[in-house]
This record gives C-alpha cells, sequence and structure tokens, in this order.
C-alpha cells in the first residue's frame, strides 16, 4: 500500500485454472499485489495498479496493467481504467514522448476503459491521465517502451566533403597520424584521412557549419609540419536534413517477401552520411540498387507483416516526417515463438586468495582437448586446472592474488569456446548492468531437429536482475532452463522443423550484446544427409591470398552445391562451387585476413550435415585476452568534445581488431597507429550512454562492452538528433607487435633503509679526475636491491658511478668527478632513501 502497509486481497478459485483476484483499496497511490505460488514468487508478478478518489461522491478511479510501466515499439500496449460507473465522457489521456503515438479508449460497458497506444520509436514515455481537468494520483506514468522482438536492419551511405591539404605523406606514414577538426562553435570531430593520387594528404568529413576550420594532424601526440591546417566551409556544403526528398510506393505500404522501392534526393542538402534504419515484426533486408550524386534508390525486403518503422537520418539528423510508419501485408513465414522469464541472483563477492569457479557446458567436447588460462588486471596469466563434473559440464578452478578485473580464456583446440575470454570480477562489481552479460555455446551456432541443442548464459558480471529469453522460427521451441547457481545457468531448446531461428536474450528488458542470435537448425534427411566433406588440408597449409579448396563428396546425392563464408571480420562473402566429376564439387575461397572462418555449405537450401565448418587461416596466435585497454575515453565523455582511448596489441598476435560504439547518435571516429597498439578518437554528438564494444579475432576482449556516459556542457549547441541503436564502427587488419620483455612479478623485499650506514672519504670531499670511494652498509637492513647515482657541478650530466659487492651485504661505491663545484650523491635500498641521503659534496 501507498502507507508501506500491508493487506490481503480475496483470491477465489474460478474452477477452470484460474483464480479471480479482488481487493477494495482503502488508500489513494500506487499499490503493488505480490503473487506467490508454493511459496514461490510468480514470474510475472507484482500487478502494480493505481488509485484515486474522483467525483463530488468520493469514488475511486483505479489504473492498471502492463502498459502503465512498460510495452513494445509497434505493438498496442494496453492498460485499464476503472472509472466506478462514471464514464469516459470526462476522462482524457495522452501519451507523450520520442515518437508521435496513437491512443484509443475503449469502453467496455462495466466501468473500465481499455486505453490502447502504440509507439514507433522505443525509450522514455509518459502517460498522462486526467479526469474532469484533475490528474489522477500517479500521472503522469513513467512507461518505457523497448523493441523487444523488433528486428533492425540499417544501411549507410556516406557523402563526405573532401579538402586536400598542403602536405605529401607516404601510404605507410599514413597510419601512424590522425587529425581532429574543430569549427567554428568549438566542436572538436575526428576526420578521415585519405592519401591522393599525387601523394599529397586530404581530409573527409561531414560539414556541419559555415565558417573558419581548424585541422589538427598530428603523430605520436605532435603536430606534423604545417599543423594546424585551415580552411573554410561553405553554406552550401552544410548537410541539412529539411532539404531532403523522400518518396516512392514503398514509403506507406509495402509487401512482405517482395523488394519496395524508396528514392532519397539529396541534391540540394549539401554534403552528409545517409542513415537508413527498418524495424519491425520481422527481418529485413535494405539494399543500394542505384546511387548518382543526387539521388539513392533503396529497396527493402521485409519477411513478415505487420507494422513497420522507417528512420532516415542525413548529416545526423532526421529528415522532414521521419520515422515513417509503413504498413507491410502478405503472407509471412508464420514465424513460432516461446520465451521464458527468470530472475538472477546477485553472486557472492570473490575475494583475493580464496578459490573461485567459473562453470560451462561444452556438447561433445573431451576435456583433453580444453585448456584454460586467467589473465590478472596486471596483464600476467596463468594456466589453470578444469575438472569435469559429468554431462560436458567443466569447471575452472583458481585462485587470485588481488582485487580487479580478471580475464578467463577457455579453448576448445586452441580455438576460444564461444564467449571466451569471460570477465571475472575479484572484489565487488564496480561495472554491472545488461551490456555485462555473456552467451555462448554451440546451440547458439546451430543446432539439430528434434534434438536438445544447448547453449550457456552468464549474467553473473551484470549483478541482479530478470533475464528474458526469446527463440521463434519455423516451429514452435521446447525450452529448458537449468539454474546453475553460480552467475551461470544453462538452457536448452528442442525444435521440430528445419531453418534459421533467431535467439533474443534480454536482461532487465535491455538486450544483451551480440543479441539476437541466429541459429541454424538442420534435418538433413534424404540425400543431403549423405553429403560429407572430403580430407581437409592441415591450418599450416593454408596461406594468405591463395585459393583454399575443399572438396564436397555427394555419396550418390543429387543437387547444386553452394558456399558462402563467415570472414573474420565479419563480413560474409559467397565461395566458388563448382562439380568435379559425378560424385565431387569443389568449393574454394581466398582467405584476404588471419583468423577464424565460418564456412556454410548447403544442397537444396539445406545444410550439409558438417555445416558451418571452422577454418584457421594462419597461426592463431591473436588472443583477445592479451589485449589491454586504457583511457579517459572509456570512462567519460563530453557531448562535441573529442576524446581518445588505446587499445595494446603487443603480444596479442596479429588480427582483426574491431571497435562499435552504439549510442544514441553516430559518433565521428579515427584512428593513429602507436608502437604498443592503437589509439581510437572518438566524438559523440548528442548525450546519454554509449556502449564501446572491442573485439579481437572475432571475440570480445574480457572487459568489453565499456559503458560511458557522454554528457552536454552547458550552453553548447546540438550537432545532432539522438536516437537509439546508432552504430559506427572501425576495423584494423593489426600486425605482430612485441612488447619490450620485462618483469611481470617483482619479488617482494623485506628491508629497512633506516638501518643503512655509509662511511669514507667519499661522503666528506671528491677530488676531480679522480675515483673516490665510500662503503654502504646494508647488513642489518634486511634484503633489498641498492641504487646508488651521482650528479656533478654540471647538474645535466650524470657521472660515472659503480657498485660492487664485497660480501655480507656491503657494498663498495666509487664514482669520478670531472668538474669542481657542488655535487650530489644519491644511495636508495629499495624504494627508500638512506640515511642523510641525497648527500652533498663538494668537488674540489
Amino acid at each position: 500500500m501507498p502507507s508501506g502497509k500491508t493487506d490481503k486481497a480475496t483470491i477465489v478459485d474460478n474452477k477452470d485454472g484460474t483464480v479471480k483476484i479482488t481487493y477494495e483499496p482503502k488508500e489513494e497511490g500506487a499499490h503493488e499485489i505480490s503473487l506467490r505460488y508454493n511459496d514461490e514468487p510468480v514470474d510475472d508478478g507484482p500487478i502494480v495498479f493505481y488509485v484515486d478518489s474522483v467525483g463530488s461522491a468520493k469514488k475511486k478511479i483505479t489504473a492498471y496493467g502492463p502498459g502503465l510501466t512498460r510495452g513494445l515499439v509497434g505493438e498496442q500496449n494496453k492498460f485499464t481504467i476503472n472509472t466506478g460507473g462514471l464514464g469516459s465522457a470526462k476522462l482524457n489521456v495522452t501519451v507523450e514522448g520520442p515518437s508521435k503515438t496513437q491512443v484509443e479508449l475503449s469502453d467496455n460497458r462495466d466501468g473500465t476503459i481499455t486505453v490502447s497506444y502504440s509507439a514507433l520509436v522505443p525509450g522514455e514515455y509518459k502517460i498522462k491521465i486526467s479526469f474532469d481537468g484533475k490528474q489522477v494520483v500517479g500521472s503522469p506514468f513513467i512507461t518505457e517502451i523497448n523493441d523487444e522482438g523488433r528486428q533492425r536492419s540499417h544501411l549507410n551511405v556516406g557523402r563526405a566533403s573532401e579538402h586536400t591539404l598542403d602536405f605529401k605523406i607516404s601510404e605507410e606514414d599514413l597510419k601512424t597520424i590522425d587529425a581532429i577538426i574543430v569549427t567554428p562553435c568549438g566542436l572538436e570531430e575526428p576526420a578521415e584521412l585519405k592519401l591522393m593520387k599525387n601523394g599529397q594528404l586530404a581530409i573527409m568529413f561531414t560539414p556541419r557549419e559555415q565558417g573558419d576550420h581548424i585541422v589538427n594532424v598530428k603523430r605520436r601526440g605532435n603536430h606534423i609540419a604545417g599543423s594546424p591546417f585551415r580552411f573554410d566551409v561553405l553554406s552550401r556544403d552544410i548537410g541539412d536534413a529539411k532539404q531532403v526528398k523522400v518518396s516512392g510506393k514503398g514509403l506507406k505500404e509495402g509487401k512482405a517477401n517482395a523488394e519496395n522501392e524508396i528514392i532519397i534526393n539529396t541534391k540540394d542538402a549539401g554534403y552528409g552520411g545517409l542513415s537508413v534504419a527498418l524495424e519491425g515484426p520481422g527481418r529485413s533486408e535494405i539494399l543500394s540498387k542505384e546511387v548518382t550524386d543526387s539521388t539513392i534508390k533503396l529497396s527493402y525486403q521485409p519477411y513478415e507483416p505487420g507494422q513497420y518503422s522507417l528512420m532516415v537520418k542525413y548529416a545526423d539528423h532526421v529528415v522532414p516526417g521521419s520515422p515513417f510508419s509503413i504498413k507491410v501485408s502478405g503472407q509471412g513465414t508464420n514465424s513460432q515463438k516461446e520465451s521464458f522469464r527468470k530472475f538472477r541472483k546477485l553472486q557472492p563477492v570473490a575475494e583475493p586468495n580464496t578459490e573461485c569457479h567459473f562453470s560451462f557446458k561444452q556438447p561433445s567436447v573431451s576435456a583433453y582437448d580444453l585448456s584454460a588460462k586467467i589473465h590478472s588486471p596486471q596483464g600476467s596469466s596463468e594456466d589453470v586446472s578444469i575438472k569435469d563434473k559429468g554431462d560436458f559440464v567443466y569447471q575452472v578452478s583458481f585462485v587470485p592474488k588481488e582485487v580487479g578485473l580478471f580475464a578467463l580464456s577457455i579453448r576448445n583446440k586452441e580455438i576460444h569456446i564461444a564467449g571466451s575470454p569471460f570477465p571475472f570480477t575479484v572484489g565487488p562489481l564496480l561495472d554491472f548492468g545488461p551490456h555485462k552479460v555473456r552467451c555462448g555455446g554451440p546451440g547458439l551456432i546451430k543446432g539439430a531437429v528434434n534434438k536438445l541443442n544447448e547453449f550457456d548464459i552468464y549474467t553473473r558480471e551484470a549483478g541482479t536482475g530478470e533475464l528474458h529469453v526469446v527463440m521463434e522460427g519455423p516451429s514452435k521451441p521446447e525450452l529448458k532452463y537449468t539454474d546453475r547457481k553460480d552467475g551461470s545457468c544453462h538452457v536448452g531448446y528442442k525444435v521440430s522443423q528445419a531453418g534459421e531461428y533467431r535467439v533474443s536474450v534480454f536482461f532487465n528488458d535491455h538486450e544483451v550484446p551480440d543479441s539476437p542470435f541466429r541459429t541454424v537448425v538442420m534435418a538433413p534427411t534424404g540425400d543431403v544427409a549423405k553429403i560429407e566433406l572430403g580430407p581437409m588440408p592441415p591450418d599450416s597449409m593454408i596461406q594468405l591470398n591463395k585459393p583454399y579448396n575443399m572438396t564436397v563428396i555427394m555419396n550418390g546425392a543429387k543437387g547444386n552445391i553452394e558456399g558462402k563464408v563467415k570472414v573474420p571480420s565479419g563480413k560474409i562473402e559467397d565461395c566458388f562451387a563448382s562439380p568435379i566429376d559425378a560424385e565431387n564439387w569443389g568449393v574454394r575461397f581466398i582467405p584476404r585476413e588471419y583468423g577464424i572462418y565460418q564456412v556454410y555449405i548447403k544442397c537444396k537450401g539445406s545444410h550439409i550435415p558438417q555445416s558451418p565448418l571452422f577454418v584457421r587461416v594462419g597461426h592463431d596466435n591473436a588472443d583477445p585476452a592479451a589485449i589491454l585497454v586504457h583511457g579517459h575515453g572509456l570512462r567519460a565523455a563530453i557531448v562535441n568534445h573529442a576524446t581518445d582511448f588505446i587499445v595494446e596489441t603487443c603480444n596479442a598476435g596479429h588480427s582483426m581488431l574491431e571497435v562499435n560504439i552504439e549510442g544514441p547518435s553516430k559518433v565521428s571516429m579515427g584512428c593513429a597507429e602507436l608502437d604498443e597498439g592503437y589509439k581510437i578518437n572518438y566524438t559523440p554528438l548528442a548525450p546519454g550512454d554509449y556502449l564501446i564494444s572491442i573485439k579481437y579475432n572475432g571475440c570480445h576482449i574480457g572487459s568489453s562492452p565499456f559503458k560511458v556516459r557522454a554528457t552536454k556542457q552547458p550552453g553548447s549547441r546540438t550537432v545532432a538528433d539522438a536516437g537509439s541503436h546508432e552504430i559506427s564502427t572501425i576495423a584494423i587488419s593489426t600486425t605482430d607487435r612485441e612488447a619490450k620483455q620485462k618483469v611481470e612479478h617483482m619479488p617482494k623485499f623485506k628491508s629497512d633503509a633506516t638501518r643503512v650506514y655509509c662511511k669514507g672519504m667519499g661522503l666528506k670531499k671528491a677530488f676531480a679526475g679522480k675515483p673516490n670511494t665510500l662503503t654502504v652498509n646494508c647488513s642489518e637492513a634486511g634484503f633489498n636491491m641498492i641504487y646508488v647515482s651521482f650528479l656533478g657541478p654540471n647538474r645535466n650530466t650524470i657521472h660515472e658511478c659503480s657498485v660492487k659487492h664485497m660480501g655480507g651485504q656491503i657494498y663498495e661505491v666509487k664514482y669520478t668527478c670531472k668538474d669542481k663545484g657542488d655535487a650530489m650523491l644519491m644511495v636508495k635500498y629499495g624504494d627508500e632513501q638512506i640515511p642523510g641521503s641525497p648527500f652533498k659534496l663538494e668537488c674540489v
């Protein structure tokens, strides 16, 4: 009750598998009804409703229903208002938020009103309920609209302004420089660098305002010759979303499983990047069919009927009329859906010097093929043990020595399992939430019909919250959930039809990294079940930029073979497939980068039994767990101001480094090569939370993703319209880098520098041009390292100095002074000065 008191509701068994709950409120305000069955909380509880007194008779008006607290984009979100028989004539309901909404009231003729509303974009909405001109208690109600179950596809078409700078540079040197443009209003934005045919340096960027612009071009923090450069931006070059014209039959209605065209004209809109996103109840594809200097012809193909939302942005601003609401009709795929919700508890805090455990499941994998390594916050690593717990469940055990974020690498036959390296915090969680959930397992890649397919979800780093898993596809899945009580859980599914299924994972109503997962469920029957792969060449024989050939043995099966390959950087390309003879087909592709390739081979539209297969190109020494990142740009950011962070790739091998930044706006990104790795620059253009995902060799590094809040300074200008799910990406093909070898752990000494004493003529007076000697006695000070340095009268010169151990922790120190005047001798035992140090000497 609003006062904090508790009361009991009346429960009546309807004798049909349902119950009726009635309660007469005694107070005004927000109420919660907690539901328990067999003393266990019901997943969909508690029920929230609001009570107010209206009218001269002070009748109770009640508002309740899921639409008051949460809803889905594009769906009819509903809640109920009980007016106590006063009717709907004096009732007014409005919904305000990021998009326009349609609100409908339906009188149920029983004293209740059903309110339905639909929103086009996700975000926070305010529901205002008033009766007879007065807002009811609790109004406005805050509801969170998310895009759960909605699928999104997007397309970016760049149209940047190009300016040539008065500076010549080689292609190799281009990698080591970065550029930041400063506009007249103070906006700092990374610019893309380009090498012209004549060797001159050029920058490409989106003009945002008229006037004099400054370009700071730096190499390792220092300006290059001629920097900063200046150039002028004319008003006609500035990107203006208001001048963009969007037309076409597909703008208002579309057909499922058919191409629908729209035309976007940017003739009078200046320079800017075009961003198009289509969101709806099913998967869709957007293709750029024709691009001229000012006109882009696009086609989209949705696979399910329903209400879709088309968002069009130009130069980071929403074009007039966007988002466009599109009604898609026609026959869909009749997708079937199943889901569950489970509450995940906060796990006990892991302490240093106590044994920690991490469990995972790898069906059909032998313990002999598994290996694990733990990486400390300081970058050191050590092998850890793996214990077979039965039923292909394995447990990793280790004893951390310090507090911080560790990374746990788990490999199967030297290849990271899905989700590895896993983050593991020792001590209290400092960063938690949906972005820290990890998912992995073979069931997220492929499955088999009528068999239990499995995967794991790791919520330990995310803290407490509600886990929501949704799976949909050609047949209704049967879902099985097992809590391992250690911050991880196991999900199994069984389906009756083959095809592509979509697994969406949410935590506290926010989608977790890499979700949705697309898994291919196969049912090789008839001819397809006979097909197999021929002998595969060893990984050591695969060469970059040379064709990689595979043989597919048909074993009497009929049909054409087709193949696709997913390269390490994430792109999907076609393979070349052709018949060799009546029984064999050849499939080949040319690897252009190092890493793990996923090869998909189909016959008659169905995957062969061994598809997809993993091919390793080059020695896979690329280790995401060895990547170190640091910098202010991983902690906080300021809108319109450039920030950066460093990605250290030393000793991590060579592979594809991919950085994604997702948030309320696109960010301008740049990159420069450093000795130890790469510096990533970015500028957020709208306030809000951004997620920075860093992947190496296709895997998240241990601490990824990072949640960064961008704040806006008072009085600063906004140069982009805020939205949701705006993604900016930069990908870099790295090279091998070796860090200078250093001791990973310094020995711990027990010593007391105050018990060290010195004697000798070299402590009193020094003679120029001659060796001067003193003795340092450490015999009573414990053991440590001794440091001696001599600074002569000329303060910019450190003179020759030597230390010789005479035995019994007694050292002879010799130094030579070249000039006459005052000098200084410093003696340290460990990190501490000994008594009297630094000594002041006179050199004669």
